[in-house]
C-alpha cells in the first residue's frame, strides 16, 4: 500500500479518525459507515423506479453482497469509492426527476462528483468522463431533435454535464 498512489479523501478521513482514536476498530469504522451508506443509497435509487418490495430485496442483496461486506471491513478506501459512485448516480437521478430542476440538485451533483474523484486514483475519472460524454450526447441529440426551448430533460443533461466538468476542474 505504501508504494501505491492514494487519493486525498482517504487521508482526510483517516486523519479525522486518527484524531479521535488509533484503534483498529476506529480505523475500520469509516469503511463500515460508507458500506452501510451504500446500501441506503442503492435503496434510495431503486425506490424512485420500483415498489417497496423491490427496494427491500435490493437493499438486502446489497447488504449481503460479498464485495460490499469485504470492502466495508477493510481500512482501505474501496467502500468510499463505491459510496460516492452510488451518490453520483442518486444525484443524477435527482437532477432528471420531476418537472422542474430543484436548486439543490446541481450543487449536490458537484459535491458528490468531486468526492468521487477524490476517492480513488483512475477509475472515478474514467466513470466521470463516460458520464460526461453520455450527458453531452443526450443534450446534443435532444437539442437537435426538439430545439433548445423544447428539450427540457436534455437541457438538464447539459447542466449536469457542465456540473460534472466543473467538478473535474476543482
Amino acid at each position: 500500500a505504501a508504494s501505491q498512489q492514494q487519493t486525498p479523501l482517504d487521508y482526510w478521513i483517516g486523519h479525522l479518525v486518527y484524531r479521535f482514536s488509533t484503534s483498529d476498530r476506529a480505523v475500520r469504522l469509516p469503511a463500515a459507515l460508507f458500506g452501510i451508506g451504500s446500501v441506503l443509497l442503492v435503496m434510495l435509487i431503486v425506490r424512485r423506479f420500483s415498489a417497496w418490495g423491490t427496494v427491500a430485496v435490493t437493499g438486502t442483496m446489497m447488504a449481503l453482497l460479498p464485495f460490499n461486506l469485504y470492502y466495508s471491513q477493510q481500512a482501505r478506501p474501496y467502500a468510499i469509492a463505491v459510496f460516492f459512485l452510488l451518490a453520483v448516480v442518486a444525484a443524477l437521478v435527482a437532477v432528471h426527476e420531476g418537472s422542474r430542476l430543484r436548486w439543490w440538485t446541481l450543487p449536490l451533483l458537484l459535491l458528490v462528483t468531486t468526492c468521487f474523484l477524490l476517492s480513488r486514483t483512475l477509475s472515478p475519472l474514467v466513470v466521470v468522463t463516460v458520464l460526461f460524454v453520455l450527458l453531452v450526447a443526450r443534450f446534443g441529440i435532444g437539442v437537435v431533435r426538439y430545439g433548445f426551448t423544447q428539450a427540457k430533460g436534455e437541457v438538464r443533461a447539459g447542466w449536469a454535464a457542465g456540473t460534472i466538468a466543473l467538478s473535474v476542474l476543482i
